[in-house]
């Protein structure tokens, strides 16, 4: 997932430009979310430090009124995430020349009163989108699951997942791939319909009633525990019912 983030001194703002452009990455379902907005650039700075973003977004209002213009920011941007996208929005047309001056290679620069300045936001990330998987040609074969979390639309890859079960919360799914836990509403029915249209030959199976596996992901299967063991040690439950099932499959694997 790319994350993005915004910077600017006027709070009313950066809640404008956080709406409008998480409601135009939902529209297109690009794999982005805006992880957080700031109105200093230390602030921006010391998350960074804590957390460096790669192939990050960065929206930064120049005049921010503080320690460091916008520029200078970017500059210190560009030494933690170098290959960062950068784009400039300002009412201060006349300091573009000195983005040349620092060297940050700014993707664009981007005026707040000009009429069209929401059409170039979404033009700067429909930019964005477009470099991030051109660079990656060869994934737009693999089959991808679409799923909504927390309100963030993601492109999962099937084949990084281990196993689903349903949560201990109402109407909800956890699923667990290989570095993590993703919770979301749904069911376990519908995701297994929406898996088994990616696949001619569907690797996802119910061990059990509340749990669907992916067989290419399992190392073992216990005769006794009835205990299934993924490769990355993950490990959950299958019923005397299914065992038999899966035993069987993965034997002819």
């Amino acid at each position: 997932m790319i994350s993005i983030y915004l910077c600017d001194d006027n709070a009313e703002q950066l809640q404008f430009y956080k709406k409008k452009i998480a409601n135009f990455i939902f529209i297109e379902e690009y794999d982005m979310e805006v992880t957080a907005v700031f109105q200093t650039p230390s602030s921006l700075l010391n998350e960074l430090n804590k957390n460096t973003p790669v192939n990050g977004i960065y929206f930064l209002d120049v005049d921010l009124k503080a320690e460091k213009d916008g520029i200078e920011l970017a500059s210190d941007i560009r030494l933690l995430d170098p290959r960062s996208f950068i784009i400039f929005i300002t009412t201060h047309e006349e300091m573009a020349f000195k983005t040349f001056q620092y060297q940050v290679e700014a993707l664009d620069y981007i005026i707040k009163d000009s009429p069209d300045f929401l059409d170039q936001i979404h033009c700067c990330l429909k930019n964005i989108w477009n470099r991030c998987t051109q660079q990656t040609p060869k994934q737009s074969s693999v089959p991808q699951l679409k799923i909504n979390a927390s309100g963030t639309i993601r492109l999962l890859p099937p084949d990084i997942i281990t196993f689903i079960e349903a949560s201990t919360a109402s109407h909800k799914v956890k699923i667990h791939t290989h570095n993590e836990i993703i919770e979301l509403y749904g069911s376990l029915k519908d995701l297994k319909e929406k898996l088994d249209k990616l696949y001619t030959n569907s690797p996802f199976i119910y061990s059990h009633k509340a749990c669907l596996v992916n067989l290419n992901r399992i190392i073992s299967i216990n005769r006794t525990t009835k205990l299934i063991t993924f490769e990355d040690e993950a490990s959950c439950s299958c019923s005397i019912r299914q065992y038999n099932t899966i035993f069987k499959l993965l034997h002819k694997k």
